[in-house]
């Protein structure tokens, strides 16, 4: 009888943790989770930082991350990889005319943006990188620096939206309101899925794992 006694008082303990994890888990949720269409953008004030990481994807990251590092943000470019190959070549083309300045490519490729962040985190500790800005077009730059964040949280990131991206939100660049209210679903739900993927407690279990 007594077994049984302290199976349910274990069971109910067990059962009241499970239950305050997962409301604050549902509560940090309902905070991080974008509501609108502008709030996937997020751009801070830039400083000068050791490194300008720029995402794999559209041409115009790249650019503008050069434009960035010619103002003197940053001395060293990097690319986590997963560019196409003409994406490559127009990179080795403009680098090239770069004085002084350091371009580095990640030889691994990356699965999606939590790849670019593990390659990333590689970087900053093999380069002592403290401080990076992070450029990616605007609709991917509120995702993008939530899971830069949870990969280096000792990095401190400052997020630039290209800002001659023809991004989803701006007007005229889609047809419909209806192509822009479908786009930015289809990033509202990219956003659940990392977040349940990569926030705690599933990264913590994960690191548990890998010890």
């Amino acid at each position: 009888m007594w077994f049984i006694r302290l199976f349910l008082r274990a069971l109910s303990m067990f059962l009241g943790v499970l239950i305050v994890v997962m409301f604050l888990y549902g509560a940090l949720l309902y905070v991080a989770y974008p509501k609108t269409p502008n709030a996937l953008i997020k751009e801070d004030p830039l400083r000068k930082a050791d490194a300008i990481v720029f995402l794999a994807g559209e041409r115009d990251r790249f650019d503008y991350a050069v434009e960035l590092f010619r103002k003197g943000y940053a001395p060293l470019l990097y690319s986590p990889g997963g560019e196409s190959s003409w994406m490559i070549r127009h990179i080795h083309q403009q680098t090239t005319q770069l004085k002084g300045g350091s371009l580095v490519m990640s030889d691994v490729v990356p699965n999606g943006t939590y790849g670019e962040a593990l390659n990333t985190a590689k970087f900053a500790k093999n380069h002592h990188v403290k401080r990076i800005i992070l450029v990616t077009s605007p609709y991917h730059t509120y995702r993008a620096q939530w899971i830069f964040k949870q990969i280096l949280p000792r990095v401190h990131i400052m997020s630039a939206a290209v800002p001659y991206d023809a991004s989803y939100w701006d007007e005229g660049t889609v047809p419909t309101a209806s192509a822009r209210y479908a786009s930015f679903k289809r990033e509202q739900s990219k956003f659940l899925g990392y977040y349940v993927l990569y926030s705690w407690p599933i990264k913590w279990i994960d690191q548990i794992s890998q010890k």
